[in-house]
């Protein structure tokens, strides 16, 4: 209740959930999280590693595009989305 509008707090639940094998869990932790921070680079970074996971390439392309937005000289977590996306590919 403390860390409900804390868009960090939010992220590092999903990425537990996801370590965890939690899925929908997951990507509810990172979907609540963009809501408070639509460009938050690690839950674009890790939902994007889950919908990689789950098989939805095309959704970590998007959170790459936002990614990209925010990061146009490039960042460790477009990065890492990046490469996971290519060996996905």
């Amino acid at each position: 209740e403390r860390y409900r509008h804390n868009a960090d707090a939010w992220n590092l639940l999903g990425y537990a959930h996801r370590q965890a094998g939690d899925v929908d869990a997951a990507n509810e932790a990172y979907t609540h999280a963009l809501a408070i921070n639509r460009y938050h680079l690690g839950a674009l970074e890790y939902q994007g590693q889950l919908f990689i996971q789950l098989g939805r390439i095309d959704d970590a392309k998007i959170n790459l595009r936002l990614m990209d937005e925010q990061c146009p000289v490039g960042c460790k977590e477009q990065r890492d989305l990046e490469a996971a996306i290519a060996l996905a590919d």
